[in-house]
């Protein structure tokens, strides 16, 4: 920066050159259980950090949907002027008490400001492992008079996102 150089057999004075850096997440996948309320996301700055610069993020849904399963998440991240420091922001997870496949949603940074640019991994997919137990059919005893209709109690222990489907025969 600022040293004279020869560029094409002409002397190059040095002029001040800015490199503000990129912004990028720190990975491109992560896993979270559903019983952990928060995660957290990092966003790094690298190659440079001339000058104050920010960039925004956001949440989308995949099969993990907000509210229910997450907390919509969007703000911005500013660094000051030579700050290469990580900065960090956290996604609220919803602990329900559907048994569920694992869900995904997606965090993305964008709209760099202050001359950085963004990075190789701009998008992070975050995983909710489900916690909650398959569900139990339970049916109850009944006893009927001779000739009366027989009514069994037919229990779910919790609930699921997914079909029950229950058989039932007499023998």
């Amino acid at each position: 920066r600022g040293l004279n150089r020869v560029v094409n057999s002409r002397i190059d004075i040095g002029a001040v050159e800015v490199n503000a850096g990129a912004i990028q997440l720190s990975a491109g996948a992560v896993s979270v259980n559903e019983s952990t309320s928060t995660v957290t996301l990092m966003a790094t700055r690298t190659g440079g950090t001339d000058g104050a610069v920010s960039v925004g993020f956001t949440s989308s849904n995949g099969t993990a949907v907000a509210p229910g399963d997450y907390t919509t998440a969007t703000g911005t991240l500013n660094w000051a002027n030579g700050n290469g420091a990580p900065k960090t922001f956290q996604v609220t997870i919803i602990n329900d008490q559907a048994d569920e496949p694992n869900e995904a949603f997606k965090v993305a940074v964008a709209n760099p400001q202050g001359g950085a640019t963004l990075g190789a991994t701009i998008t992070e997919v975050v995983t909710i492992v489900d916690n909650d137990a398959a569900p139990v059919v339970t049916i109850g005893d009944v006893s009927v008079t001779e000739g009366g209709a027989l009514v069994f109690p037919v229990n779910l222990s919790n609930p699921s996102s997914g079909s029950i489907t229950l058989t039932v025969a007499t023998s």
